[in-house]
């Protein structure tokens, strides 16, 4: 919910968002979600365009930052 609030993310992309903040892998994150990986990247462009960051790993560090 806090991840919501923060940046406007949809429920789905708040899940993806909290795993990527954990340290999980994309493939582990499709395969938990049951998505498949071309759908999980499509939410992490979303999450990048919202965050506005534009590598995944400036978008991991700083949803890190936010969930602490």
């Amino acid at each position: 919910a806090q991840l919501r609030e923060l940046f406007g993310f949809t429920r789905t992309e708040a899940a993806v968002a909290g795993a990527l903040g954990r340290g999980q892998s994309l493939e582990d994150i499709a395969a938990d979600m049951r998505i498949s990986l071309p759908t999980l990247r499509t939410h992490l462009k979303r999450i990048l365009a919202k965050t506005g960051t534009r590598r995944q790993a400036q978008a991991v560090a700083l949803l890190a930052r936010s969930m602490a």
